[in-house]
């Protein structure tokens, strides 16, 4: 295989020899059109005029750890086990177990598949890669990492080389948009205050050093490179009504219309430094729409006699005491290595467990976890009948949940975990899986049970996640179509491994898109990790990778209440 382009003027047959991959975190046609219109992003208008269209329906919940994890496995959160933003299964004894990590991941990595088999892979900032894991070309760990890590990269060395440059990615947004500026933008759009300035230029700073960092890795040998721009999300969170409906031509509108052209201009250079012969997937890991407010599912269970509230007790004591004696970092590295830590984190939760039957799963997006005896450290509910029949109550009452304004339901479905996932994993999903209204896009949030308010608005989540995200498919051999097929985001990784003539592995879920392509890749032989079925990992090979610290805990679970994922 050669990475010069095809220059003799001869088409090539079959679709292109390598496969760029970049993702908009969470794109939306509804929105892209828009800009699109608007002239803010001709290389993406252009994509589309070639190639082929369509949506890409996420994973239930369509949130950023479960649906990037499936995106990178192939594979149902059944098999892949990450159910959302923490992991039960690092810590199967605490009702808050640690965030979500990389080797939360049971299931092997697309690049990992591609550097076993012999091929060059490059990662950059797909949300949880962190600790990165050994690829045979670059890895820059995405959204998860926490603020102080040293090891974000594949090699090591590759971040000294992106930090002295100005290119090292901005694993958060530093600068945030508050409640007043937003309201205020809405209303006028005729200026932005200090706050406001601040947040577009942080934004444009976090695109600006991926597109950079990207064309550096893009200049050395890949077969496989994938590179995911996070902009598009944190925007439409905090200002989606002023996404879609505000005045181009104010001042917000110009100044939405550059972030848009941002990302649209760094989408095109890629695809121009991959050169002719590479196939370009764009992708997003879900879509977005309007958010009607929150829903506090923590305070419907406890209303409803599913829960028995509890005021907080010794965590938030003990950090309060430790930080003012200036003892907080010694306090949470011994509480972090002792059995003692985990106790006081359970009973960090507001409930009383002897009186709790079902409570939302922390970071599920919506999910509610039975308290199973046998399971879960302070179970009550018996397995079998009762457990049965106490899901069955919870589906009957929540879809029954009406919106305190429109009268409308604010959930749309509820299912129980074997009927939306399946394999080995699933007994670490929620038992209970709530999906919010689309047409209004509730939150379904933790929110405190000491509070009154089951409904309640928040600025920071105006806009809110949806489950059909943008599937766009450009280069040589792509025939171009309509939009009337949809894909699926497990269908990404097997199509990227066709596309590089690879074996797709069999417990994959997704399948290669094959009839998008006029022809077919030619097969490689494997150099090496073949087992007859194609290349495989051992899902716990993946490199030595320090224990989760409790600083990088508490900072990563911060992150999670800001955004409302966690309380």
């Amino acid at each position: 295989m050669s990475d010069a382009p095809n220059t003799s003027g001869v088409p090539a047959e079959g679709p292109g020899d390598r496969v760029l991959i970049i993702g908009l975190d969470g794109g939306s046609w509804s929105v892209l059109d828009r800009y699109i219109e608007l002239g803010h992003m001709p290389r993406l208008a252009e994509l589309c005029a070639h190639g082929h269209r369509s949506d890409l329906i996420s994973t239930n919940p369509p949130i950023t750890p479960v649906a990037w994890s499936s995106f990178a496995t192939g594979m149902n959160p059944g098999k892949h086990g990450v159910f959302g933003f923490l992991s039960p299964q690092a810590e199967p004894d605490s009702y808050l177990p640690p965030p979500v990590r990389r080797d939360s991941l049971r299931a092997p990595t697309l690049w990992r598949l591609v550097s076993d088999a012999g091929l060059r892979a490059t990662v950059l900032s797909v949300p949880l890669t962190y600790p990165p894991e050994p690829v045979s070309g670059h890895l820059v760990s995405g959204m998860f990492t926490p603020d102080s890590a040293t090891d974000s990269t594949y090699p090591r060395s590759l971040a000294g080389e992106l930090a002295a440059a100005g290119m090292m990615p901005q694993f958060r947004l530093g600068a945030r948009l508050g409640a007043a500026t937003s309201e205020e933008a809405a209303a006028s759009a005729e200026a932005m205050d200090e706050q406001a300035v601040a947040f577009f230029d942080a934004l444009d700073d976090m695109t600006e050093r991926l597109r950079r960092a990207a064309l550096r890795l893009e200049s050395e040998p890949w077969d496989l490179f994938v590179a995911v721009f996070m902009a598009t999300d944190r925007l439409q969170h905090v200002l989606w009504d002023e996404v879609v409906g505000c005045d181009p031509d104010s001042p917000l509108g110009r100044r939405l219309g550059e972030v848009y052209a941002g990302v649209d201009a760094a989408v095109g250079d890629l695809v121009d430094a991959a050169g002719p012969d590479a196939v370009t997937i764009v992708m997003s890991d879900h879509g977005f729409g309007r958010c009607a407010g929150n829903f506090s599912m923590s305070r419907w269970l406890v209303d409803e006699g599913f829960a028995s509230y509890q005021p907080r007790r010794a965590y938030g004591t003990a950090r309060r005491l430790a930080g003012a004696a200036g003892l907080r970092r010694l306090a949470r590295r011994a509480m972090g290595r002792s059995s003692l830590g985990k106790t006081v984190r359970r009973s960090s939760l507001p409930l009383k467990w002897s009186e709790t039957r079902a409570y939302l799963q922390p970071g599920t997006y919506g999910g509610v976890r039975v308290n199973l005896r046998g399971r879960e450290s302070e179970g009550i509910v018996e397995p079998g009948q009762e457990y049965d029949d106490l899901r069955a109550e919870l589906r009957e009452r929540l879809t029954a949940i009406r919106d305190p304004e429109t009268g409308g339901p604010i959930v749309s479905a509820v299912r129980f975990a074997e009927e939306v996932h399946e394999g080995p994993e699933v007994r670490w999903a929620p038992d209970v899986i709530v999906e919010p209204n689309p047409e209004l896009g509730y939150h379904i949030a933790p929110g405190d049970p000491a509070k009154s308010e089951l409904v309640w608005r928040d600025p920071k989540t105006r806009g809110g996640h949806r489950p059909e995200g943008i599937f766009l498919l450009s280069g040589r051999g792509v025939v171009r179509s309509d939009e009337t097929a949809t894909a699926r985001i497990e269908d990404i990784a097997p199509t990227a491994l066709w596309l590089l003539g690879l074996p797709v592995p069999g417990d994959m879920d997704g399948g290669e898109l094959a009839g998008l392509f006029d022809g077919a890749p030619v097969v490689r032989e494997i150099s090496r990790g073949s087992d007859g079925e194609g290349p495989r990992a051992d899902a716990s090979d993946n490199g030595e990778s320090e224990e989760q610290s409790e600083e990088d805990r508490e900072e990563i679970l911060s992150r999670l209440k800001d955004l409302g994922y966690v309380d």
